[in-house]
């Protein structure tokens, strides 16, 4: 059975009839959605070019990802996720995350 969630429409105009009767403002339309068997997400991890303004800091090592103009150096931004929620982004090395032992799979 899926989770019901609350959906607000804002429209610039009032808008009367259904849904009405739980907006908050004369320019909002509440409806009530039933929503699918929602997926459980899990931490995941991609392999991306370093940026210049990058100001990340290696989980592993603990040295900073630096953009360096001469070279192309990779890192590994990874999305973890506890009991299906996400809680924090970790940026590695491309290096440091192949010796972390790929903590959060293979980079895509």
């Amino acid at each position: 059975m899926g989770k019901v969630v609350r959906i607000v429409d804002r429209f610039p105009y009032a808008l009367r009839g259904a849904g009405r009767e739980n907006a908050q403002s004369d320019h909002e339309v509440c409806r009530y959605e039933r929503m699918a068997n929602a997926t459980v997400m899990k931490s995941r991890a991609v392999d991306r070019p370093v940026e210049p303004g990058n100001s990340a800091m290696c989980t592993h090592c603990g040295a900073p990802v630096k953009f360096v103009a001469r070279a192309q150096l990779r890192q590994v931004i990874a999305n973890v996720y506890e009991g299906g929620v996400w809680v924090r982004v970790e940026h590695f090395h491309a290096d440091c995350y192949a010796e972390a032992g790929a903590p959060y799979g293979p980079a895509s």
